[in-house]
């Protein structure tokens, strides 16, 4: 057939696709997709998805009250680095540039702990796992956000050529349950009534469609308290990041935030049943879009989820975390920086720095020997 042939017949386009992640939030987002057709379901598949929704909603719990708990012991770190502390602390170490700090004096002696304290203080830790944080945070949000635009975007009831069985006028218009006619009985050739059970594991599993009722109770229930736990974690982990001292410490707290950070996916390795786990492998959100006639084939219109999937995506967060770390590293906890910067000046003022704030001691320097090698060693 020639260019002047018939035109072949143009299919309905995938708007938006995109994939189950492995934790809670996702699985109570497909739970809610599929108790949409909890007229179909069998009460065991119904109380399995209420299961998996109230492990998400559990974890959620547990995640927020880990984060005030953190939060409530932050605040000690914060204290020592306010205004008026600094103004009050600052000058003294000024006055005594050239001179050790006379201890019996009490606010040289707080001084003297502090200049010992941030001595051991290595800024590019702070920087990288401030960065490496921002980023896994931010990538968070980008996602949730994400969600919410894909839910609102699903159809409010299923096509009727991907639900066979459904009868609009039979249904109704039911807020929360699409009935796609139980009593379906397909003739010969014609489809079988769509399985939304957990029993069912489909080779590509996709969600199409949610009531309007759901995706309400999706967004205030799961996607809203998601992005506030978020927030909370972020804001809670950079205090730790940027106020925390030495160095062995700092990747301790890097490691506890990664934990709080990744309570979600844990509870879903560890909660969810067998059968839930295989049923979302492989699966996604799906939206379609109806092909536009006037779109000429032949011309490749620029795609701007797909830039975003490869490389605009990962470039827009290395970006947005490298400012982020920079605002809260040398902009909101300015004062640690400030105070150390003041406490390095007065240590390069002493002719014997290293013997009075080394951080691994305080005594004077002592040649190394075979008799003292392990002493100074261990």
């Amino acid at each position: 057939m020639g260019k002047d042939g018939a035109k072949k017949e143009k299919k309905p386009k995938e708007l938006v696709s995109c994939k189950f992640d492995g934790t809670t939030v996702d699985a109570a987002i497909v739970s809610a997709a599929r108790l949409t057709h909890m007229c179909r379901l069998n009460w065991d598949d119904i109380l399995g998805y209420l299961w998996v929704i109230f492990i998400h909603i559990f974890a959620q719990t547990v995640q927020i009250n880990l984060t005030i708990v953190f939060f409530w012991y932050i605040e000690i770190f914060e204290d020592p680095w306010e205004l008026g502390q600094r103004n009050a602390l600052i000058p003294v170490i000024q006055n005594a540039a050239g001179r050790a700090f006379n201890i019996t004096l009490k606010m040289e002696q707080v001084a003297d702990l502090t200049c010992k304290k941030t001595y051991s203080d290595v800024t590019y830790l702070h920087v990288l796992f401030l960065t490496v944080f921002c980023a896994t945070c931010l990538g968070e949000v980008f996602k949730n956000f994400y969600r919410v635009y894909v839910v609102c975007l699903l159809k409010s009831t299923p096509d009727l050529a991907d639900e066979p069985g459904y009868d609009e006028d039979e249904a109704g218009p039911c807020p929360s349950c699409i009935n796609c006619s139980p009593d379906y009985e397909p003739e010969e050739g014609d489809p079988p009534a769509k399985d939304y059970s957990i029993r069912n594991w489909p080779i590509e599993m996709k969600v199409t469609h949610m009531t309007w009722l759901w995706k309400i109770l999706v967004i205030i229930l799961v996607l809203f308290p998601h992005f506030i736990a978020t927030m909370m974690v972020f804001w809670t982990g950079v205090k730790y990041l940027a106020l925390t001292i030495d160095p062995v410490k700092v990747a301790k707290t890097a490691l506890k935030l990664g934990f709080l950070a990744n309570i979600l996916k844990n509870y879903f390795m560890v909660f969810m049943s067998h059968n839930f786990k295989i049923y979302l492998q492989n699966g996604s959100y799906s939206v379609m879009a109806e092909p536009d006639e006037d779109e000429d084939e032949e011309e490749e219109a620029f795609d701007i989820s797909y830039v975003w999937n490869t490389w605009g995506g990962l470039m827009t967060k290395f970006l947005l975390s490298l400012f982020g770390m920079m605002i809260v590293h040398y902009v909101s906890f300015e004062g640690l920086r400030e105070v150390r910067k003041e406490c390095l000046d007065y240590v390069d003022s002493l002719k014997y720095n290293a013997t009075l704030y080394h951080p691994w001691g305080s005594m004077p320097p002592v040649p190394v020997t075979w008799d003292n090698f392990q002493t100074l060693l261990f």
